[in-house]
């Protein structure tokens, strides 16, 4: 194979993962006004839920070295399976407890699957890393904007505790994908025989990696925080801030499907925008306008919802594929800990966004928490520079 030429066959195919992965993971926020009214939760139990979903990536660096020694497509096969497992029982859940188990178990599951996927797209995408990454990215956002239609769709044919009728889906997409990605992967378990053979192949540990790259790390981590401030933020909320608001429960599912596809557009579009005309000037763009539309969004008249919403979907979202492809060209021959690294930030910058907007929720009013991640998201820009001027990372 290539190591140069962009495997369009392959990039797709891991894009369609993320896209059967993440339409399971997001049935949750088109869900939550049904299992907040079922269960009676606050705001901030709600809230809480993204801290079960995020915490498994505490042991993202652990999970990294294990996986690293794993085939991938096997990995991703079995964690898209085990999500779909973990989130077509939400909606049937007899308690916040079991509700909160189940978001726990897809927590982990997604670990598994999001630090081995962008490594594969590196594979495949050849020199065109951040095209790859925008089609990766790509496949979880049009997931997220089918997820609404999927889970509402199949409460409707089915019943609010009979979900589980998707499963059989995502247990044949992953049959296909390890079918698809075998050959080209090494399925030996041997560890012994694995290590002996790519002893130049090894990567260094994790805390090697973070003491060396911190600044570059931190960098990331502040500009991930301003984009999930918005992004993950409307992700969570945007169903019940609309129902809260007088809108209907299918037309709130419309719009964060709207938002979705916006959203994926941006993604699409940021890659080769970033390959052309260099990542920072694109991360420059996005975290300048996304706050400005933020607030547009919150302020105009309601006759201009659905335009705000799709601009800030496609801005919003598009820091994404750039940041990660950053991150994929600066690891060296540390793909897969610099992959647990980035997931480690991305995780944990969407809980903590998310947890912060419940309980400024709770205390004043969503209205009142989207202003204040609007705010937020202003402190992104200045990061870009930081990036930009960053001696720890060379990238063209």
């Amino acid at each position: 194979m290539d190591k140069k030429k962009f495997n369009i066959p392959s990039v797709i195919t891991i894009a369609a993962s993320h896209f059967f992965h993440d339409v399971y993971s997001y049935f949750l926020p088109p869900a939550l006004p049904i299992i907040k009214e079922a269960l009676k939760i606050s705001y901030s139990q709600a809230g809480m839920l993204s801290i079960f979903q995020r915490f498994p990536a505490i042991l993202n660096p652990f999970i990294g070295g294990f996986i690293s020694k794993k085939p991938s497509s096997l990995v991703i096969a079995l964690s898209i399976f085990a999500t779909a497992i973990s989130m077509c029982f939400i909606t049937a859940a007899p308690s916040y407890i079991v509700l909160s188990l189940l978001i726990l178990i897809m927590g982990l599951s997604s670990c598994f699957y999001h630090i081995p996927a962008p490594v594969m797209i590196r594979k495949y995408a050849g020199d065109k890393t951040g095209t790859g990454m925008s089609f990766y990215m790509a496949g979880g956002e049009l997931a997220r904007a089918a997820a609404p239609f999927v889970i509402l769709g199949a409460i409707f044919l089915f019943g609010i505790t009979k979900v589980y009728y998707l499963i059989p889906f995502a247990a044949i997409f992953g049959l296909l994908f390890i079918f698809k990605f075998k050959k080209d992967e090494n399925w030996n378990f041997n560890t012994k025989d694995t290590d002996s053979q790519k002893k130049d192949e090894l990567e260094e540990p994790f805390l090697k990696v973070i003491g060396r790259m911190k600044l570059f790390f931190f960098t990331i981590f502040m500009i991930m925080m301003a984009k999930a401030s918005i992004a993950a933020t409307l992700n969570a909320f945007l169903p019940v801030y609309l129902t809260s608001t007088g809108s209907s429960l299918w037309f709130s599912g419309i719009s964060l499907s709207v938002l979705q596809v916006a959203g994926a557009a941006g993604t699409i579009l940021a890659g080769p925008v970033s390959d052309r005309f260099g990542k920072n000037n694109t991360l420059l763009v996005s975290t300048f306008l996304s706050p400005i539309l933020m607030f547009l969004f919150l302020f105009l008249d309601s006759s201009f919802l659905m335009i705000t919403i799709i601009l800030t979907g496609f801005i919003a979202f598009s820091p994404a594929p750039v940041a990660m492809a950053y991150v994929q060209e600066a690891s060296g021959k540390n793909h897969t800990v610099c992959s647990s690294i980035y997931m480690m930030i991305d995780f944990s910058t969407i809980a903590i966004s998310i947890i912060l907007t419940g309980i400024l929720g709770d205390f004043f009013n969503l209205k009142t928490a989207f202003v204040c991640c609007g705010i937020i998201s202003c402190f992104g820009f200045p990061f870009v520079l930081l990036l930009r001027k960053s001696k720890c990372v060379h990238i063209k």
